[in-house]
């Protein structure tokens, strides 16, 4: 009897998991959207091609914006949230990788930096020479 149900539409259940969970209509349009944008780049045509490496198909989608679409950080973290929303609570699929994923979106394949990036490098000009001027409550060590 269960071979004759038939499962309902990834996008579907998305709407659905979504609405009873009472997420904002926002962001049940904008993850739908990009949940449905990775299908179509994938090419997929059932859940089993999705559950064939998640990781590498959500690392190369993530590039594909990143470097052909020249989405802007924000953009690739948003699209990452929905992804990983997708395997998580839609298919419960966990990630092995999340922590990588999340750091390929703040990678310097993104036309941003971090700030932890940023912070390193203000600490370095900062020392004997004083290339940057820090008052003596924020100094390091």
């Amino acid at each position: 009897m269960e071979n004759s149900v038939k499962k309902k539409r990834i996008l579907t259940e998305v709407h659905e998991f979504m609405r009873l969970h009472h997420y904002s209509i926002h962001t049940e349009r904008t993850y739908c959207d990009w949940i449905r944008k990775f299908i179509l780049f994938h090419n997929m045509k059932g859940r089993k091609e999705l559950l064939a490496t998640p990781e590498k198909k959500i690392e190369e989608y993530l590039t594909y914006l990143a470097e052909r679409k020249n989405v802007a950080k924000a953009t690739q973290n948003q699209a990452m949230n929905a992804l990983v929303f997708l395997y998580k609570k839609i298919l419960v699929i966990p990630l092995k990788k999340t922590g990588d994923i999340l750091l390929f979106c703040c990678s310097p394949h993104s036309s941003h930096v971090s700030f932890s990036y940023v912070s390193t490098i203000v600490w370095q000009m900062c020392g004997p020479g004083d290339l940057i001027y820090v008052p003596e409550g924020f100094r390091r060590g």
